[in-house]
């Protein structure tokens, strides 16, 4: 990922169980505290991976720019992001964002998660 630092990815979120930004937790398999699964390492290792409840850690904005918050970032996905899907994209294209793994699925009539 060179020159992707600061990149929207699950390695700035504050749910992210490994070690955080980039180059550190980038493309670890590691537990998600909000989805209460182990995230899939990207392949190829250089893509970035987001979910739709990503929420910015201290390392984030470390990162970035206090005038990049992260719904500026998710606007280059030009579509909204199912809830519990996981996505990858390439930093330097992120239009081609795509979906890969649902982490678990909604329930919509109780507001909440579906048991597994």
């Amino acid at each position: 990922m060179p020159n992707g630092k600061g990149t929207i990815d699950c390695c700035y979120c504050k749910y992210f169980g490994g070690p955080r930004g980039y180059p550190d937790g980038h493309g670890q398999s590691v537990r998600c505290q909000y989805h209460e699964v182990v995230l899939p390492a990207p392949n190829p290792e250089y893509l970035n991976r987001i979910c739709c409840h990503f929420e910015p850690d201290e390392s984030y904005w470390r990162h970035n720019a206090f005038w990049i918050p992260p719904a500026r970032r998710f606007a280059w996905f030009a579509r909204d992001l199912l809830p519990g899907v996981l996505y990858m994209f390439a930093y330097n294209m992120p239009e081609k964002i795509e979906s890969e793994f649902v982490l678990r699925e909604p329930d919509y009539q109780a507001g909440g998660w579906k048991s597994t």
